[in-house]
């Protein structure tokens, strides 16, 4: 820029061309202003000076990385410069610990300190015969979800068990879990056969299947020849 130098007599001014005191400025009028940097530097009008800066809004960043105003120490001008999202597998964000978008396959999660990228949210997410489930974790600095795979006898499932069951067995909603189940009752299974529950070592854990009368039973309500309803002829 053209500068007006001091001189020792007031009788005339010497002009001379001085360097722009803003570093990758490339056109200035005094030595803290600015008004274009070097490519690929972006202008900040500062309140004492102005300032070159990597970005001064989000466009400037590329994927996964976002605008940040650095600490200079000095109130007297700013400092911008692009910084990686602190999310894993985030590819945009607008600080450190926020997230807006997700490599795929996974999903922004608003959490309460840090944001994340999860697998699911809901269990649409996931494939069929899995749900979405929460993990319970001991810090409540963020919270972590996955699909987890139903029990092989179910159509589809929750974290209280399956909802829905596939062919050939029938949803029996427990105390604790709901499960899928063989048979209920009798008419579940087939001729000469009858519906028993087995004690799985839990009284809140059994399993009912169909399991065979006795060989003189054309019927039967349990095991054994006394367990006969109607006997083969």
């Amino acid at each position: 820029y053209c500068n007006r130098a001091d001189t020792v007599s007031d009788s005339y001014n010497q002009w001379d061309c001085k360097q722009c005191g803003v570093s990758q400025c490339r056109s200035c009028s005094t030595s803290g202003s600015c008004s274009a940097c070097n490519h690929p530097y972006h202008l900040h009008t500062g309140t004492l000076t102005d300032s070159c800066n990597q970005c001064t809004q989000q466009m400037h960043c590329s994927t996964g990385t976002y605008c940040d105003l650095a600490d200079t120490g000095s109130s007297a001008y700013s400092s911008w410069s692009c910084k990686s999202c602190g999310v894993s597998r985030c590819t945009a964000c607008s600080s450190y610990s926020s997230c807006t978008a997700c490599q795929s396959g996974y999903h922004p999660y608003d959490g309460f300190r840090s944001d994340s990228c999860e697998l699911c949210l809901t269990t649409s997410h996931c494939s069929p015969g899995s749900y979405c489930n929460k993990e319970d974790r001991a810090s409540m600095t963020y919270d972590k979800y996955e699909c987890v795979q139903c029990d092989s006898r179910c159509a589809a499932c929750n974290r209280d068990g399956c909802t829905s069951c596939k062919a050939g067995y029938h949803l029996h909603k427990g105390l604790t879990t709901n499960t899928c189940e063989q048979c209920l009752d009798a008419s579940h299974c087939g001729t000469g056969e009858y519906c028993t529950r087995e004690d799985l070592g839990s009284s809140l854990s059994k399993k009912w299947e169909c399991q065979p009368c006795d060989s003189k039973c054309a019927s039967c309500n349990g095991g054994g020849a006394r367990a006969c309803t109607s006997c083969i002829s």
